[in-house]
């Protein structure tokens, strides 16, 4: 389906025109259609639309309107702009609905920002194409030098349109296809196909070390995740493999780590923990396998493309469902979810410590996503490839689609996920956690990946 909404004048009067009233005469206006490759609604379900002035400002109070509830018959989408002036600047902004800052407007890494130059006066209706393009996501337009995105992710002049440009096949972003895995399957892993998907969440008042936003547009190549977390039996087994290896086994000192020693195979189905990175990345490697990115981690978390909020999809997190609130106290305030049934203080049945996860197929009340994937959401935190960074900054901070990013080189180091001991909402699925040393206890274990393109 087509959509047509022909501004209203009131709407759109330029600074020099005195009097306004009506709708706009087809016959003296720009007709602009606007065409994306972006995949609509999915990834960016609204447009702004202003006229601006020649300093870069609103031209009036009303030059400006948002096409919301955009859905994917939605483009090309045309307006009307009155050709009252010669020249006018136009801008357009194509987002997601839920990720506007503080100020109510598009942050800029999740958004397509294109400025584009209507010029011609005179009578008759002339239509105009205009191509908003996956690939210029998160370019800030610069309006005093009047640089804006139109390909390439990065700025150039903004563009005169006194003639139509090529339209775009709406919705044909090749990113956005989904990639099989490729290659035999690997027993105990999960394939998780490529895509695309917005990292990160909108989220306010959050600590830097807690928070997921702005988003990101990432490109995920396909990949295999443990269905499992690394455990102690498989961790004793790649022992040989790495000999120069000691892991911290359970001690008076240290009650809740899992590993027991050599060979006591007594907790060879719980998680490893006590590690430090480097070790995981040793026992991964040692499997012919590596960690995860973050980015990859979230995708198979939140279902890939489906974006869910939790790995399990979008029921609320209970300490039933995902292995969180297993402690005498919570590491935090129980206040976050207005629950503290979970609490052994409580009268809680539940045992201390992570649990072992389990071998039968999944069901709807298990910790476990589409794909297969057990514990994302709780049982222990789990070591990623990538270097700690806020999501407005370092290596997060670059313009344009993120190919399978990794961010490399930050002195602090990034977990993802819930652990035992957590309230049930620290295992959404976008959730991540700053440390800042190599070991982190009790709280954190591994799990594996390995490419599958």
């Amino acid at each position: 389906m087509r959509h047509r909404a022909f501004m209203q004048v009131a709407a759109w009067c330029l600074g020099a025109v005195t009097a306004c009233s009506g709708r706009v005469d087809e016959r003296e206006q720009w007709l602009v259609r606007v065409h994306t490759d972006f995949p609509v609604p999915r990834l960016g379900n609204r447009l702004l639309v202003e006229v601006l002035a020649e300093d870069g400002s609103a031209l009036c109070s009303d030059c400006s309107r948002v096409f919301g509830a955009v859905e994917e018959g939605t483009f090309p989408l045309s307006f009307g702009v009155p050709r009252s002036a010669p020249r006018v600047r136009l801008r357009m902004r194509l987002h997601r609905t839920a990720a506007l800052d503080a100020a109510g407007l598009p942050p800029v890494p999740s958004t397509i920002d294109r400025v584009v130059v209507l010029e011609g006066l005179g009578v008759g209706k002339q239509s105009i194409d205009v191509n908003l393009l996956t690939e210029c996501i998160g370019v800030a337009t610069d309006l005093p030098a009047r640089k804006s995105c139109s390909r390439g992710a990065e700025l150039s002049p903004e563009a005169s349109l006194s003639a139509p440009e090529a339209p775009v096949a709406n919705g044909s972003w090749s990113g956005a296809a989904r990639v099989p895995c490729a290659g035999a399957e690997r027993e105990d892993m999960s394939c998780i196909p490529g895509g695309a998907f917005l990292l990160g969440e909108p989220s306010a008042g959050l600590p830097p070390a807690l928070d997921t936003s702005p988003e990101h547009l990432v490109q995920i190549s396909p990949f295999r995740l443990d269905v499992r977390e690394l455990t102690v039996g498989a961790a004793r087994a790649l022992l040989p493999k790495v000999p120069d290896i000691t892991l911290e086994a359970k001690s008076e000192a240290r009650p809740d780590c899992t590993y027991l020693g050599g060979t006591d195979s007594t907790h060879d189905g719980l998680p490893l923990n006590c590690l430090s990175r480097v070790q995981a990345q040793r026992l991964c490697a040692a499997a012919g396998k590596r960690l995860p990115t973050q980015a990859e981690w979230e995708y198979a978390a939140s279902n890939t493309t489906a974006e869910t909020p939790y790995p399990w999809g979008a029921a609320p997190p209970s300490c039933a469902r995902a292995a969180t609130g297993r402690a005498a106290l919570y590491l935090y305030e129980t206040g976050m979810d207005g629950d503290s049934s979970c609490r052994l203080d409580r009268g809680n049945a539940l045992p201390a410590g992570p649990r072992e996860a389990s071998r039968a197929p999944c069901s709807l009340l298990d910790d476990c996503t589409e794909a297969g994937v057990r514990d994302l959401g709780g049982n222990v935190k789990e070591w990623v490839a990538d270097a700690f960074s806020p999501y407005a900054l370092g290596c997060w901070a670059k313009p344009g689609v993120l190919l399978d990013p990794r961010c490399e080189g930050g002195k602090n180091l990034t977990v993802r996920g819930a652990s035992w001991v957590d309230v049930p909402s620290a295992g959404r699925s976008t959730a991540r956690n700053e440390v800042t040393d190599d070991g982190f206890g009790v709280l954190v274990g591994a799990r594996c990946a390995v490419d599958a393109r």
